[in-house]
């Protein structure tokens, strides 16, 4: 469950830096 929770969490995390990385 917390991994499930963790996963969701990581792939908001990464969206922003790659968001930020092509800025």
């Amino acid at each position: 469950m917390a991994g499930c929770v963790a996963l969701a969490l990581n792939r908001r995390f990464w969206k922003r830096l790659t968001r930020r990385e092509q800025e």
